[in-house]
């Protein structure tokens, strides 16, 4: 009789400890950018992220991106990011950057 009460715990309590695991980070290893764009004679391009769109204060009538960092291909520091321009901005903040490869880390939806 113990054996078949065990049973059902044994099984609430994996179902709860599943329901607290967090998805792994996405990475995406390949280069991202614009294809078949015409040459710019700078050397600046702009790096807009759509990353997770949160409630800012917890009022859900202001939705803003979150915020995110840039780094070098190396790992340093570049940028943080204020990903929007106001408490009322739900478009993410488009920012200049030279030319080349950088790692970015935001939160991501879904």
């Amino acid at each position: 009789m113990t054996r078949h009460v065990r049973m059902p715990a044994l099984a609430a309590v994996a179902l709860i400890l599943s329901a607290c695991a967090t998805p792994p980070p996405l990475v995406i290893d390949q280069p991202i950018g614009p294809y078949n764009e015409p040459a710019r004679p700078s050397n600046l391009g702009t790096l807009i992220v759509y990353s997770l769109v949160e409630s800012l204060s917890g009022d859900p009538e202001y939705l803003v991106h979150t915020n995110y960092t840039v780094l070098t291909s190396d790992g340093a520091l570049v940028r943080k990011v204020d990903n929007h321009n106001s408490t009322v901005d739900i478009h993410p903040t488009p920012i200049p950057l030279p030319a080349g490869r950088y790692k970015v880390i935001a939160k991501k939806a879904r």
